[in-house]
């Protein structure tokens, strides 16, 4: 698995402070938001980034389905916009937010007009060599929630962006959601944080209540190995002036959670001396 970070991270930092950082910080990819300023200067972007070996692993979209027939069409033009402007960046995915279920709807009735929706795009998404990845990020943070809009849509460029943190507030544990969604997982975004009384309060890396090792183990369990991106926990909480020294705390964590176990060699007793035989 490989690690990135969301741009929002670090909002003042030009493509060249991302290149330069990212060796010394541990990182090899950047998600980064439509409207960034980042993407003002593609052609720049693309070839600094290239030259420090750092992808752009995701585009993100705020824009969501909300049940309104004008509003989803300008809100499916904005996706292609995107989805064309992945392609040009050489970015395999763009995400998509889930949806809030309206007093007195169902959820499945509601997931099944979002898959819809999705559909037109996704077929958009694969004719460009992109992939949409919806995230559980408001009525839909459940595995099954995902699972079903996913199953619904059935299209191989819709797949899932597990967000672990909204997962964990929605009281689900990696022992549940990753092995449902198993192969729809195609991104995982992650941070930490105290979780108390529906309430979350950022912190570092393994300070909170996300239970990240179990989500790791289970990601490897399921073959999991494209980029797992840090979103937010001990660098958005510190206050500090260069967001580079918290990140780099959560990034060593999350490095340090991925590290295979280090298995101490038995020790090799060795065989003893033969005793001589006595003369008699």
């Amino acid at each position: 698995m490989k690690l990135a970070i969301t741009s929002t991270l670090c909002p003042n930092w030009t493509a060249d402070t991302f290149a330069a950082r990212s060796a010394e910080l541990g990182f090899t990819g950047i998600e980064i938001p439509i409207g960034s300023s980042l993407l003002f200067s593609q052609s720049n972007l693309s070839s600094t980034l290239a030259r420090a070996k750092v992808e752009i692993t995701c585009l993100s979209v705020s824009s969501m389905f909300v049940q309104n027939a004008r509003q989803d069409v300008a809100t499916a033009m904005a996706y292609r916009e995107a989805i064309d402007l992945a392609q040009s960046l050489n970015c395999s995915l763009v995400k998509v937010p889930d949806t809030q279920v309206k007093a007195g709807q169902s959820r499945a009735v509601v997931g099944g007009r979002l898959a819809d929706w999705l559909l037109p795009l996704g077929d958009y998404a694969a004719q460009r060599g992109v992939t949409l990845v919806i995230e559980n990020a408001l009525s839909f943070r459940r595995a099954r929630d995902i699972w079903a809009v996913i199953e619904h849509a059935n299209h191989p460029s819709i797949g899932a962006c597990w967000n672990i943190l909204s997962a964990a507030s929605a009281g689900e544990v990696p022992g549940i959601s990753v092995p449902m969604l198993n192969s729809r997982i195609r991104y995982v975004r992650l941070a930490d944080a105290r979780i108390d009384a529906g309430s979350s309060t950022p912190c570092p890396i393994g300070q909170g209540s996300v239970n990240i090792s179990r989500l790791i183990q289970k990601l490897k369990g399921v073959g999991y190995d494209a980029f797992i991106t840090f979103s937010a926990g001990g660098s958005a909480s510190t206050g500090d002036a260069d967001p580079a020294l918290a990140i780099g705390a959560d990034l060593a964590a999350l490095k340090a959670i991925l590290a295979p176990p280090v298995l101490e060699k038995p020790a090799v007793e060795k065989p003893a001396k033969p005793v001589a035989a006595v003369k008699k």
